[in-house]
């Protein structure tokens, strides 16, 4: 039975609920998806050395996962990264349908007792970042367990793995490299989600996938701010190269995308049709 009146906590624990807790399976595939890609790097970087094997840290691990593509100066050099894709695509398609589904399934009764539209949009809102840091948290301790297994936890980048990758980290300051590895992806696709989830209620959550891949296809072959999916290719931020992307143009442009997207969101969901 939903309350007479709803208050915005009243929805907000409510979506934790129905859109995260009752779906949490579908945010443990950053499990799988950590522990693949922890093999392959494992096996990848221990096959070319010949004076033992070595652990990845925590560092490493995130390095591997936003590591990208660098950019590309020639035709010659285009490749395009499926895997990459593939595993950055997994959290905008957990968070695609719950806010669409939720309105169809529910808005009528919400919007009836909550007397203000705009309560029920602001709680997808903090749902989406609540369900990307989850994620990213999964993804986090998922990492930090393999370290335990190995015996021991750190978030200092080794130097071995940071040399086969290219991306060496080992003359940054710690707290860079935890802003650019950690910090600025998520903040990317918190951003990101509230581009796709508006364009979802105002559409359909088909179109705001849509947006989403061709968003990201773009920015695999051209390096541009207008294209955030690079502030998820460490390859292309200042820590790797001269003229790669920046914390205060991330913060920028997230919050820019992030703001646009709560208005828009907003004023289309007091305006829409729920009969």
């Amino acid at each position: 039975m939903l309350r007479k009146r709803m208050s915005f906590a009243y929805l907000l624990l409510s979506d934790i609920k129905q859109g995260i807790i009752s779906r949490i399976w579908w945010y443990m595939a950053a499990m799988p998806i950590v522990i693949y890609l922890i093999l392959m790097f494992s096996n990848e970087l221990n096959g070319m050395l010949s004076d033992g094997v070595t652990r990845l840290t925590v560092t490493d691990i995130f390095t591997y996962v936003y590591e990208g593509v660098k950019i590309f100066e020639r035709k010659e050099d285009m490749t395009f990264p499926v895997m990459f894709v593939s595993y950055i695509m997994v959290p905008f398609i957990i968070t695609s349908y719950y806010p669409f589904n939720d309105f169809e399934e529910r808005g009528k009764v919400i919007f009836t007792r909550t007397r203000k539209r705009s309560l029920w949009w602001y709680s997808k809102c903090l749902w989406n970042v609540v369900s990307i840091v989850t994620y990213q948290l999964i993804m986090l301790i998922t990492a930090i367990g393999y370290c335990v297994m190995g015996g021991k936890v750190s978030f200092e980048p080794s130097e071995k793995a940071a040399v086969h990758l290219g991306i060496v980290t080992m003359d940054c300051k710690l707290s860079d490299i935890f802003i650019y590895v950690f910090i600025i992806p998520t903040l990317t696709i918190i951003a990101l989600s509230f581009l796709q989830m508006t364009i979802s209620v105002i559409m359909s959550p088909v179109y705001g996938m849509m947006v989403q891949v061709v968003m990201l296809v773009l920015s695999i072959f051209v390096y541009s701010p207008l294209l955030p999916h690079n502030f998820l290719m460490l390859r292309r931020s200042a820590m790797v190269i001269d003229n790669g992307y920046k914390l205060p143009v991330v913060i920028t442009v997230c919050v820019i995308i992030s703001v646009i997207s709560v208005i828009v969101g907003r004023n289309v969901i007091e305006k829409k049709d729920i009969l």
